[in-house]
């Protein structure tokens, strides 16, 4: 049976390919199809471009791409700037997010007067893989945090009784009190204390972790979804509670990236491990997002 891996694109990606993104004078237009046909003239210009797996970075990725090795599946990226992105689709290196930071949507959407889900509507006409959810008869997995799932909620509620079974839900704890009541089901109970396993990380990357563990631990051919839940429930209820959380020190980029250069040769440069070592041994406080704008 073939199934399904739904996760976010990610800000973090390939720097060996030329990254686009839209002019200035894009930023000025108060119509969002105008932006999108201008968006896509550009993308669909450009000559540099690699597979979607091999162009977005990070953790979270890593995880998808570790779950699909114990699986028959095929992974599929939500992207605010491309829209339904298959695992092997040619794609540039674009700077465009729905999330917070350098060329976010949402002074747009604000100005704009839509919501996510509009901007999903319109920018998924655009994708060639736009009834990739109806084309599977396998179990749909799905790791989004809440921005890219408040995208894909009206698609999801539109959905039979027998497609809602196939779904598992992976998702912040906070998300599922905005789930549409015919989507609670779907959700697989995972918690922080997953933190306590070999699946810890960062909130940046839970979803995913908690995905990777079910396809690995958890999941059976034909599980129905009572089970699949009762099993998640068990795995958290059987982990030790969470330490009380670390308070960290808060310092500017200089200071930051000073501690960086000191334990850079000790941890051989490597991102992963200077953002450990910034965060468990200096107990500094920085986010990912930040710590990779210093760390290159």
């Amino acid at each position: 049976m073939h199934h399904i891996i739904i996760s976010n694109c990610t800000n973090r990606k390939s720097s060996k390919v030329e990254k686009i993104q839209p002019t200035s004078l894009m930023y000025e237009t108060n119509n969002a199809d105008h932006f999108i046909e201008e968006w896509f003239k550009i993308l669909n210009s450009n000559n540099y471009k690699k597979s979607a797996v091999s162009i977005y970075k990070g953790r979270s990725v890593s995880e998808i791409i570790r779950a699909k090795n114990h699986i028959d599946a095929e992974i599929f990226f939500l992207s605010a700037g491309l829209g339904i992105v298959k695992e092997d689709d040619l794609i540039p290196n674009y700077d465009l997010t729905i999330s917070e930071g350098n060329n976010s949507l949402k002074p747009l959407l604000a100005r704009w007067l839509i919501d996510e889900s509009i901007w999903w509507e319109k920018l998924s006409r655009k994708s060639l893989n736009k009834d990739f959810i109806n084309q599977t008869d396998g179990v749909i997995f799905i790791s989004l945090p809440h921005t890219y799932l408040k995208m894909i909620i009206p698609t999801l509620i539109q959905m039979d009784d027998r497609k809602l079974k196939n779904i598992r839900l992976f998702l912040h704890p906070i998300s599922y009190q905005s789930l549409p009541d015919n989507l609670k089901q779907c959700y697989m109970p995972y918690s922080y204390k997953i933190e306590n396993s070999e699946f810890s990380g960062t909130k940046v990357d839970y979803c995913q972790r908690c995905l990777h563990h079910f396809i690995k631990y958890i999941h059976e051919p034909n599980q129905n979804i009572i089970v699949a839940t009762e099993s998640v429930k068990s795995f958290i209820e059987g982990l030790p509670p969470l330490a009380p959380r670390v308070k960290r020190l808060q310092l500017n980029d200089n200071e930051i990236s000073n501690i960086i250069l000191e334990g850079w040769d000790v941890c051989k440069g490597q991102s992963s491990k200077l953002l450990r070592y910034l965060r468990d041994d200096k107990k500094i406080a920085c986010e990912q997002s930040r710590f990779q704008g210093l760390w290159r």
